[in-house]
């Protein structure tokens, strides 16, 4: 958790961590289609567990002698977080997960994680065409069916989906919670796991945009209202509309946009990306005053502290401007790499009649023009030779030479 020197490392009971193995790699072998890597070897940690008042510890774990396979490493990580899951079925958030200041809500060992549960649904869904035993992706393929049950059941709030549950079953992210009635992660992540049908997942980003985008000011906040009273965790060392505390998290807000994307909403994602643009918070001297933030660089969050409203908070955030460069290329552009295809379903607001876009294949630049016309199927050119109803290229060199049309 974190970043750290080499072989240094923080051991948490953080929840969501482990997860992003398989993920990762999933997301790697379809960049690359190199599936070897499952079978390269890695050793084992060895550390002892956290003790009962330890919340963390940073260490230099011994590195054990016993190795395993990529692939048994993610099913590992797959299969301890489908065991930590409490007796409504519910992921159990333990000292946190994703937002890891809310380290208070289950740190009895009882917290559920509304969140977490579509994350798992998620991670599940990605790593199956990879599993290779029949009764294990039988196995996932009904947690998948039960986790989704479960989530509509207790993670469902009547206009939006849950956050999470502390230890003595209290709810975040509810109508009925003091502070923190929505968080704009359960919604997002509802559309992107796939979790309910069309209506409902609808109504809560409808909802999110409601309560959380701020058009003005230009600020997606992650909840609101902000916790200063809940016992959730170091979340209230945070001034309200302060990072975590319901100021925007960019990798939230990022989601988000990819689930109006996914919904179908693509103008309104756009206009929510436009919100996230650094250089758009930098028009005028007195945004740039209010902003403070350098206008080229991704910051990891924007205030809506009243005292602060609309400044940025730590710029440079890596882990914020690789998600919002991920959903930028991926799903608004819609250019995807599988192998040697590049797949292109471009999602292209309304207002634009064409982009151009500039491909690095090996060293070799591939221009590809696209025209907005807003048809039902893409239509490839490649030197005027068009091909319907395909919405890949297979990568070569020699494409560098060609031009390049693409019409959605």
């Amino acid at each position: 958790h974190w970043w750290h020197p080499e072989r240094m490392g923080t051991r948490t009971n953080i929840t969501d961590d482990l997860l992003f193995l398989p993920l990762v790699v999933t997301e790697y072998i379809k960049y690359t289609g190199d599936f070897g890597i499952l079978d390269e070897k890695a050793p084992y940690l060895r550390s002892p567990i956290l003790k009962k008042d330890e919340h963390s510890r940073y260490e230099n774990p011994e590195v054990s002698p016993i190795a395993d396979t990529i692939y048994t490493h993610c099913i590992k990580a797959l299969e301890t977080a489908i065991i930590r899951r409490s007796h409504r079925g519910l992921s159990l958030i333990g000292g946190g997960d994703w937002n890891d200041a809310l380290d208070k809500v289950g740190h009895k060992g009882e917290g559920e994680s509304v969140w977490l549960s579509m994350f798992l649904c998620y991670c599940l869904n990605e790593f199956l065409p990879l599993v290779r035993s029949p009764e294990l992706s039988a196995e996932y393929k009904n947690e998948i069916i039960e986790l989704k049950r479960v989530i509509n059941e207790y993670g469902w709030d009547g206009e939006w989906f849950r956050r999470a549950y502390f230890d003595n079953g209290y709810p975040l992210g509810s109508v009925q919670s003091k502070e923190c009635k929505i968080d704009i992660l359960s919604q997002a992540w509802a559309v992107l796991s796939d979790i309910s049908d069309e209506n409902r997942t609808r109504l809560a980003l409808q909802s999110a945009e409601d309560r959380l985008v701020d058009y003005k000011y230009r600020v997606v906040k992650l909840m609101d209202p902000p916790i200063k009273q809940l016992q959730a965790g170091y979340i209230r060392n945070y001034p309200k509309g302060v990072r975590e505390n319901g100021g925007q998290y960019t990798h939230a807000a990022a989601w988000f946009v990819w689930a109006l994307i996914q919904s179908g909403q693509k103008d309104k994602a756009h206009r929510v990306l436009e919100l996230l643009n650094p250089i758009n918070h930098c028009l005028t001297k007195e945004a740039v005053e209010r902003y403070k933030g350098e206008p080229y660089v991704v910051p990891a969050d924007v205030y809506s502290n009243e005292l602060f409203y609309g400044r940025a908070g730590w710029t440079y955030y890596t882990g914020s401007a690789a998600w919002m460069y991920k959903v930028v290329i991926e799903n608004v552009l819609g250019i995807k790499r599988r192998g040697r295809k590049l797949i292109i379903e471009p999602n292209l607001p309304s207002t634009w009649d064409k982009c151009e876009v500039e491909y690095d294949y090996e060293g070799n630049k591939i221009l590809i023009t696209i025209i907005n016309k807003g048809l039902k199927e893409p239509v490839i050119s490649i030197d005027g030779i068009k091909y319907h109803n395909i919405n890949y290229l297979t990568l070569n060199k020699t494409l560098s030479q060609s031009q390049i049309v693409v019409e959605v």
